[in-house]
């Protein structure tokens, strides 16, 4: 009856943060589909199983806030087995840089037994991008204050090239740190690779993409060299 109760509270928690959010923000969706799910190198959806992961994004009129919804649907176990919520905060008066800064709380409410302690965890997080700069670098730190209990570093690199007169591809790459979140060891702990292909109709997008990413501690992704990753984005307006 706890696990029910502790559940019903949290469905209740984000249906009402929806119903508030919609009523004074505007919100964007979005819907990836891949035929895997990597996470700062650890494969979280193994045998080779497809995810579908909707997300809603709320920005607030004349505010610097905003908060996303985001679920990850498991061909696994053909469940909802995780629900992010991410409170943003983007710096205002930054030249050159853009900063942004919030918190992620992290769900899994389809555990058995679930347990508010034991299947949640929260990530404080900076990130720090050059958008006009040559390859757009970006440098993101994140920090797991509970169950993760660890730092994240990763930067991130992205040119996009011309293919037509309204066409663009894009190349990205990025380079994971890991100072013992999730894992027992500290290092770098993740390579990628990713090249997508984004098709605007409108005010709407989508984006077929592929990417590899290459596990470099053992901790990470035992037994595996590289993944290969495959998917689509729909973006909407």
């Amino acid at each position: 009856m706890r696990s029910i109760n502790g559940k019903a509270r949290v469905f209740m928690f984000l249906l009402s943060l929806v119903l508030v959010a919609n009523m004074a923000a505007a919100a964007s969706f979005q819907l990836d589909y891949m035929n895997r799910y990597i996470w700062r190198g650890f494969d979280l959806n193994p045998d080779n199983h497809y995810v579908i992961q909707p997300s809603v994004n709320f920005t607030f009129p004349e505010s610097n806030w905003s908060i996303n919804l985001w679920y990850s649907y498991s061909a696994e176990d053909k469940n909802l087995n995780e629900t992010d919520v991410t409170f943003n905060y983007d710096f205002p008066g930054t030249k050159g840089v853009a900063v942004s800064a919030g918190i992620v709380h992290y769900g899994w409410y389809s555990a058995d037994n679930f347990d508010a302690d034991a299947n949640t965890t929260i990530e404080t997080y900076l990130i720090l991008s050059w958008e006009e700069s040559p390859l757009s670098p970006s440098f993101s730190l994140y920090h797991d204050c509970k169950n993760g209990n660890g730092l994240y570093a990763q930067l991130s690199l992205s040119k996009e090239f011309a293919v037509s007169k309204k066409q663009n591809i894009e190349l990205s790459s990025s380079i994971g740190y890991n100072q013992k979140q999730w894992i027992s060891k500290s290092g770098f702990s993740d390579v990628s690779a990713t090249v997508s292909y984004p098709i605007k109709q409108g005010k709407n997008t989508i984006t077929p993409f592929a990417g590899i990413s290459w596990p470099l501690l053992k901790d990470i992704n035992p037994g595996v060299d590289r993944e290969y990753i495959l998917g689509v984005s729909f973006a909407f307006e």
